[in-house]
């Protein structure tokens, strides 16, 4: 990887963690009561990252000049790759809702599926002519193996059948059939959604790196997140209880209001960092680096959040994931940039 790729990364992966401590610390339930929930809470972030964003629309082309980031100009290959990533990730919200609202609570059984995405987009890199060389498959696989063995950890799996539940796909995709109970159906329909879920946020991420390559990335993403803020808003009730912030809830000595401004500049932090990543590097090499933000996560949740449940496995985990990003960073045989598509 390059230098500047590898900073980029670096300072994404912390803004990432920061984003999702700040999201669960937000929508934390204590006593019953919320902050804010967490629908109107993602309408105002993507509005916040939207107002953000614009503004460097309009000197986008001089900030990678300056930088010498390459890029390829591209109408085509970079509205293909807008719509892609927006469509992508609206599916990926949608099928995410699903996902929890089937399982009941029961997170632990979705999550680790989101941990086959670098896999997956490794697997479409291929058609469009990316090739990792062996270290490149290695890490891949150490950081997708972390990040599953930490969410079955947290499901407290002890049979392999637990350990292996997620990933028995060929099952869940049967019929259902008149002996299984409702509880066993439900989750079937929640891994469907998982999957669905994962799958697209492999598409999200071709479009993503399409979109970066190709033309200017905050218009891209500044029109992703009108489109997010619309639908999230869309979906609020009508009603002035449904965007207020509460804040009897905390004591804390600043407004709360301020970390829901946050989360929107954390949004578009990440853009110009993770995002811009995509100019340097293969797709599926930074579609994998950015599971790496459990290293940050880990620590600062024990830290700011006060976990300390199984700190110990989760630090083991996080060590493992480790080693494959410095594999990853360290791997001089990535391919082009550009695919043979888009050339």
């Amino acid at each position: 990887m390059q230098p500047l790729a590898i900073i980029l990364m670096g300072c994404g992966v912390i803004i990432m963690a920061l984003h999702s401590l700040n999201l669960r610390w937000l929508v934390h339930k204590r006593e019953g009561k919320q902050i804010i929930a967490e629908i109107p809470l993602l309408a105002i972030e993507f509005a916040v990252s939207f107002l953000l964003l614009s503004p460097f629309i309009f000197f986008w082309d001089s900030i990678v000049g300056y930088f010498s980031v390459p890029i390829r100009p591209d109408q085509t290959w970079f509205w293909r790759g807008v719509t892609l990533t927006t469509f992508a990730n609206l599916v990926i919200q949608y099928a995410g809702a699903k996902a929890k609202a089937e399982a009941h609570g029961e997170v632990s059984l979705v999550a680790p599926i989101q941990a086959l995405t670098p896999g997956l987009i490794t697997v479409t890199a291929l058609f469009l002519g990316e090739r990792l060389s062996a270290l490149g498959w290695i890490a891949l696989l150490l950081i997708s193996g972390g990040v599953y063995v930490h969410a079955r950890w947290e499901a407290s799996a002890k049979t392999l059948y637990e350990w292996l539940l997620p990933l028995a796909f060929w099952i869940w995709f049967l019929p259902h059939r008149g002996l299984l109970s409702e509880e066993e159906k439900s989750k079937r329909r929640a891994l469907r959604w998982s999957y669905l879920g994962a799958v697209f946020g492999a598409v999200g991420l071709l479009g993503d790196g399409l979109s970066a390559r190709h033309g200017n990335l905050p218009l891209a993403f500044a029109i992703q997140a009108l489109v997010m803020a619309v639908v999230y808003a869309c979906a609020v009730p009508l009603t002035k209880s449904s965007w207020q912030v509460d804040r009897t809830c905390v004591s804390v000595k600043f407004d709360p209001r301020w970390m829901v401004a946050l989360l929107g500049l954390l949004f578009a932090a990440h853009i110009f960092t993770v995002q811009t990543a995509f100019m340097l590097s293969p797709i599926a090499v930074i579609g994998t680096l950015k599971r790496v933000r459990i290293l940050v996560e880990v620590p600062l949740a024990r830290f700011v959040l006060g976990e300390k449940k199984a700190l110990g496995r989760r630090l083991w985990v996080a060590i493992l994931v480790a080693i494959g990003a410095i594999i990853l960073a360290l791997d001089d045989k990535s391919p082009a940039v550009f695919t043979y598509l888009e050339r």
